[in-house]
């Protein structure tokens, strides 16, 4: 069943069922009216408090149907879709996709591994909960081609990244339909659009919101980008964008072919998710292709200095309130969103990203709402990671992640 509303100064037309609701103060009423268009969607005033839900009404039609709703002096921010319940989940899954072939350096392979250790640890000082935490599958991956010349060059590996995407969004979509909590461990960033097709695939009528915390915007295409690297891609997968208006490649036909066989992995015909969903956090090395799309599409970013001002929490509300229309939510997180002085083990540092702390106490806060869904992390690269200050960072934000989502697990005592 889906709502929608609308600010007016009286309330809409009588029509054959109506129901009236009085707020706190009982100055101004709603009348919510049944109209049949299963394509509306409800907006719930700002002062939520002062007016009474009519969530008894709408249970009583178990059919689909539309209810419009008048009120004086409202605004409007929030939607909400009272039909699509959130998936319980009953333990975290723990999903390896090591692929390297989007990337133009090489080792981001050996990341995931590095984290394995950190897995077994939290494992083992979990023993009144067992069931917590397990591994669901490693994808296999195609990374002894990234050695040999790419044919595509506008979409480097594009032909064996496709092969590792479906993969990629199998095992999440059968985590998720299994009740299970994925979380990603990633080798570079390319294969997220495997993991938001993934929760499409499972979810496929559930508004999906992305927060993309990272120092690159990754939301290129083939026609656009200007090194063929498709870790820098795959939002623009996702989003179904090509922004042609940028172009400055001519990719051939084949790769066209290959890229939308990429953009409908999730839903065939149309984007898996908006780019009025997606917020960024932290993304500070772009192209001038992403400046554009990023300002024309009004994509909201998070800035270093703003998470620095606000604090990484409040930082972190204010990016779940800005998808407060979505039904679920797909945290990804690039170790490079990190400061260089304190991620150098990864393929592209950039300097003036987040620290440690308040990337863990950022990630912690999202992984708590009940609608984010799946939280990856990729692009550690111990290669680059002389210091071995990364692979240790990354535990530390690991960690506090699973506690997070652990908070919204049941509890399974041993026998």
């Amino acid at each position: 069943m889906v709502i929608t509303t609308q600010v007016a100064s009286s309330c809409p037309v009588e029509t054959e069922d109506t129901c009236q609701l009085y707020n706190a103060d009982e100055s101004s009423f709603i009348t919510a009216a049944k109209l049949h268009d299963p394509e509306a969607v409800w907006i719930q005033p700002v002062e939520l408090e002062k007016v009474q839900v009519f969530t008894e009404f709408i249970a009583t039609h178990p059919y689909p149907a539309t209810f419009k709703t008048a009120i004086t002096a409202y605004n409007f921010t929030k939607t909400v879709r009272p039909d699509l319940e959130q998936p319980e989940v009953k333990a975290i899954a723990l999903i390896e996709v090591d692929s390297e072939l989007g990337a133009g350096i090489r080792g981001q392979s050996q990341g995931t591994a590095a984290l394995k250790q950190a897995v077994v640890d939290k494992t083992n000082r979990m023993p009144a909960n067992p069931a917590l935490l397990n591994w669901a599958t490693r994808v296999p991956t195609e990374n002894l081609i990234a050695e040999s010349e790419p044919q595509y060059q506008h979409a480097k590996h594009i032909d064996q990244l496709y092969r590792v995407l479906v993969r990629t969004r199998n095992a999440v979509a059968a985590t998720l339909q299994n009740g299970l909590f994925p979380v990603v461990l990633a080798g570079d960033h390319s294969t997220a659009a495997g993991t938001i097709a993934g929760i499409k695939q499972a979810f496929p009528d559930h508004r999906l919101g992305v927060i993309w915390i990272d120092a690159h915007a990754d939301i290129h295409s083939p026609y656009t980008t200007p090194s063929g690297n498709m870790h820098g891609m795959p939002l623009a997968i996702a989003t179904s964008t090509d922004h042609l208006e940028q172009q400055i490649n001519t990719p051939d036909a084949a790769t066209i072919d290959l890229w939308k066989r990429c953009q409908a992995l999730g839903l065939a015909y149309s984007a898996d998710v908006s780019l009025n969903d997606l917020v960024y956090v932290a993304v500070r090395e772009t192209e001038a292709a992403e400046d554009y799309l990023m300002a024309t599409h009004q994509i909201l970013n998070f800035t270093t200095e703003t998470v620095r001002h606000l604090g990484a929490e409040k930082a972190a509300q204010l990016c779940l309130e800005k998808l407060a229309d979505v039904d679920l939510i797909y945290v990804s997180f690039d170790v490079d969103s990190m400061d260089a002085s304190v991620c150098m083990g990864t393929g592209t540092p950039a300097s003036g990203g987040l620290f440690v702390d308040e990337a863990r106490q950022l990630n912690q806060a999202l992984a708590q709402d009940p609608r984010v869904c799946c939280w990856e992390i990729c692009e550690i690269n111990p290669l680059l990671d002389t210091l071995n200050t990364v692979v240790e960072n990354s535990h530390s934000i690991f960690e506090g992640v699973i506690d997070a989502i652990a908070t919204r697990l049941p509890i399974v005592h041993a026998a």
